[in-house]
């Protein structure tokens, strides 16, 4: 049998990689050792760096796959994966290595999009949104035609962006009226 070769690929709508093999490996520590794994975005200025959370083997006797969950990925940027071939790693039901002409792929990111945590009058005129992560300060999240509300309630600037929360300068509120929030970041 030959040495196996790799396939990679983000799952859709998680933080997680998948590296399938052409050959059923042997489930033991260098399958699951994480410093045989390296993610690294092609730019790093445009991309968050994979950490690693946990690598999970297939649940059979020989996997023909493994997934690594990362703390993240930036959707749609390429990222470059590499396995250790050189002193050690993982290696198939025979013992071989896994190929070295095939121990480097590129993937695209995916992960999971930042929900809206909560939204909550501040002030009069302002207002605090928490989202579900922490969030790139970036142009568009500054960008106050992003933000829209219902009932005439308007949206003057952003007044800031500091981890998951982003602050908004709104028009005078007025009491006990409930506003509804859409915000357009694509």
């Amino acid at each position: 049998m030959s040495n196996p070769t790799i396939i990679v690929y983000g799952l859709d709508g998680t933080s997680t990689v998948r590296v399938l093999f052409s050959n059923p490996m042997t489930d033991n520590d260098e399958l699951l050792d994480v410093d045989n794994y390296t993610i690294t975005p092609l730019d790093a200025g445009l991309s968050v760096p994979a950490i690693y959370k946990k690598i999970i083997a297939e649940n059979k006797t020989y996997p023909t796959y493994v997934d690594i969950d990362c703390t993240e990925m930036t959707i749609g940027q390429t990222y470059n994966f590499e396995i250790n071939v050189s002193t050690g790693g993982p290696t198939d039901f025979e013992g071989n290595l896994v190929d070295p002409a095939t121990g480097v792929k590129t993937f695209a990111g995916t992960g999971k999009k930042p929900t809206i945590k909560s939204v909550e009058a501040t002030g009069d005129d302002e207002c605090k949104i928490t989202f579900s992560e922490v969030m790139e300060n970036n142009l568009d999240i500054k960008n106050p035609t992003k933000y829209t509300f219902d009932n005439g309630l308007t949206v003057l600037s952003v007044e800031s962006v500091s981890g998951s929360e982003v602050v908004l300068k709104t028009s005078e509120q007025t009491e006990g009226t409930l506003y509804l929030l859409t915000i357009s970041l694509t």
